[in-house]
């Protein structure tokens, strides 16, 4: 029998469950929104605050076609706005950008994505085990993220964090248990 592929949902679990431990995270939101009159709106699929108040934007990616539509020339990425002094001090850049994906999709794409995102972590998913409670995963690191910049994540933006977590904890909470 063959195993179903890994969803991005998939993934963003096994992210939320680890991110205490990997990050010491503060705050974990999924589709997390940020707008700058620079860049437009920025969304994340996962983005977190570690209790340092360091950034981690992380980007689920679950087939090539997802990957390539991402190319930077297409994206944010183009305008090389992570090199934006004013952006990063303002809280849009975070300090670190991961992907997150099934290990296959990072084996078939090492050099596309080192070529393109020189930066950027990888973090590989995969299936361990089955519980009682459901399907376990493991996240491995592939790639060392190199941090982007060193400024702080502002209170305007935490503050805003605080405001949208308590309404999607629940959310959250729900996909994690279920």
């Amino acid at each position: 029998m063959q195993e179903k592929p890994l969803t991005s949902e998939d993934i963003k679990k096994a992210l939320i469950k680890e991110s205490e431990r990997r990050w010491n995270a503060l705050f974990v939101i999924d589709e997390f929104e940020q707008y700058s009159d620079i860049i437009g709106g920025n969304r994340a699929d996962i983005y977190l605050v570690k209790k340092n108040r360091l950034s981690v934007e992380i980007e689920v990616k679950v087939n090539k076609n997802d990957l390539v539509n991402l190319e930077p020339r297409k994206t944010k990425w183009s305008c090389k706005y992570h090199e934006d002094e004013k952006l990063q001090q303002n809280g849009i850049v975070p300090n670190y950008f991961y992907f997150a994906m099934p290990t296959e999709l990072w084996e078939q794409n090492k050099e596309f994505i080192e070529e393109h995102w020189p930066f950027a972590g990888v973090l590989g998913c995969c299936r361990s085990y089955f519980t009682d409670t459901g399907e376990q995963y493991t996240l491995s690191s592939f790639k060392k993220c190199r941090r982007i910049h060193k400024h702080p994540v502002p209170n305007k933006i935490v503050d805003r964090m605080c405001q949208l977590f308590y309404y999607r904890w629940k959310k959250l909470r729900l996909k994690i248990t279920q």
